[in-house]
Formats: structure tokens, sequence, C-alpha cells
């Protein structure tokens, strides 16, 4: 049997993006994740009205959305950040153990930009990690697999002189309905108590309390909060 490796990572707007934080429901556990501008010019067009979400601004719904990953066809583009995301790029990784992304957010509580946490919003079961560092635009735009992603709409998919990465899920892989509450319910800098033994860094090393916890590759390879993922609506 295959170990299991699952890696967090930081997506979506921040406080400083023009369209603000998406936001997170007490109530209910529902949400609104809202990707971050897209700032690199596009060759496909895609703007946040494409996102058909009722909950963004009017002002920005012709503005070009960087919309990544997506969970149309599960697909995830990745630059190298340096925070602990080295483990995605050992080319035997998928050989090695069967590997979840899970993705997490920044969201204001019940639309207040003054009190915020960190949320899953949904997982990839990952099937490939293609490493597009030394191909050309053109073999980057032919992967017809990532067709659907936003790299393959700019004109040039990736800065250059950056180690990057396209990851496709497999089809149980989901954006869910009610998001998950990894932080503190009034601390975003600590994670839940319920993860402090399921998460580590992806060192190994136990999570501790940090203002930059929003930006940590987090890393866990426990069953229970794997099942946790799968059994998430």
């Amino acid at each position: 049997m295959k170990k299991i490796r699952i890696i967090g990572i930081n997506v979506g707007s921040g406080e400083s993006s023009i369209t603000g934080r998406g936001f997170f429901n007490s109530k209910d556990k529902t949400f609104c994740y809202i990707p971050i501008k897209e700032e690199s010019k596009q060759r496909i067009k895609f703007t946040y009205r494409d996102l058909k979400n009722p909950y963004i601004s009017k002002e920005v719904l012709d503005l070009p959305c960087h919309y990544d990953p997506e969970f149309k066809t599960f697909t995830y583009g990745h630059i190298k950040r340096g925070f602990g995301d080295q483990i995605l790029y050992k080319p035997t990784l998928l050989d090695d153990c069967d590997v979840y992304l899970f993705f997490y957010s920044t969201l204001n509580i019940d639309k207040n930009p003054k009190k915020w946490g960190i949320f899953i919003i949904g997982f990839f079961e990952v099937e490939k990690i293609e490493n597009v560092t030394d191909f050309t635009n053109e073999e980057i735009f032919s992967l017809i697999d990532f067709k659907d992603n936003a790299h393959i709409r700019r004109e040039e998919p990736f800065k250059k002189n950056k180690k990057k990465l396209l990851i496709k899920g497999k089809n149980n892989s989901k954006r869910f309905t009610y998001a998950i509450q990894l932080s503190k319910i009034d601390d975003p800098t600590e994670l839940s108590p319920q993860f402090v033994n399921l998460i580590t860094t992806t060192s190994g090393k136990k999570i501790k309390k940090s203002k930059g916890l929003h930006r940590y590759v987090f890393y866990s390879d426990n069953p229970i909060f794997l099942e946790m993922l799968k059994n998430q609506e």
C-alpha cells in the first residue's frame, strides 16, 4: 500500500487585493472564494464575470481573473514560492505515494474585514504533475489536459527564471460547498486545535503560532486528515 502525502497551498485574494477577500458564513459554513486578479496579458479572455459569482462586486466584474486552481477540470499552476514547496518538485513524488493537494484561502468571517480566518476550500487527488520549467510556451499550450488552466490563457504562461509546475487532479477532486476552518476561530495566526496533531510543515516540524501562517505550505500523512477531506461536502 502506497504512503499518502497531503500538501496544503494558499490560494485566492487577500486583504490588499482589488476584490478584497472572500468570506465565510459562520452559521452554515458556506463560503465565497475569490481568485486573484490576473496581472499578465491574456490570449484567452477570462474575467470575474465568467465566475458567475453573485457576491463579487460589480466594479470588478470585467477585470481579468486568474482562476487557479480551477475546479471544472481540476488543474493548478504552481510557481516555486520557497516556503517549503520543494516537495512538489520531487520527480518521483507520484511513484512513491498517493498525493493530495488541498487549497486554503483567507476569508472574512461573516463579511467582516476586521475578522478573518484560514479555511480549506477544496482538494485534488493528484493524477499528474508536469514540471514545465524548461518547456517553451508552445509546448505548454499543447498540454490538452490543462487547457482550462489560467496559465494556459496567458500570452506568457509563466514568468521566466522560475521553477513551475502544472498539476492535474483526478475526477474525485472537489471544491467544497462548506469550508473547513483551519485556523482558530478567534486567531488566524494559530492552527485550530483539531489540526495541531494532524498537520506539520513539509519538513515535519510542528506548526507554531505565526503571523505568516496564511502563507505556509502545510503537510500531513495522516489518514484521519485525508478522510476528513474526502468526506467534506
